[in-house]
């Protein structure tokens, strides 16, 4: 459980940053709204934001299912030991 915790760690400081550059690319296209990169850049981060939070719920998905599977396995261990 201790490498799901510090995989769920690394990304969530992985997801923060990237909605700080996302924030910051926001403010940019604010200023300059027809910059092509920098537009182009800002849809990448949030692709990647996406893709960041997609692999977040998949993790916590199969670590409460590990959980669940393990809480359910528990009983029977105790009823044989």
């Amino acid at each position: 459980m201790i490498h799901v915790d510090n995989h769920i760690a690394q990304l969530q400081l992985r997801i923060e940053k990237a909605r700080w550059f996302v924030e910051m690319g926001k403010q940019a296209l604010d200023r300059c709204p027809d910059e092509c990169e920098l537009m182009i850049s800002h849809q990448n981060m949030l692709a990647h934001l996406e893709s960041l939070e997609k692999q977040m719920s998949s993790v916590l998905h199969n670590a409460s299912e590990s959980i669940s599977t393990v809480q359910s396995t528990e009983p029977l261990r105790q009823a044989v030991g």
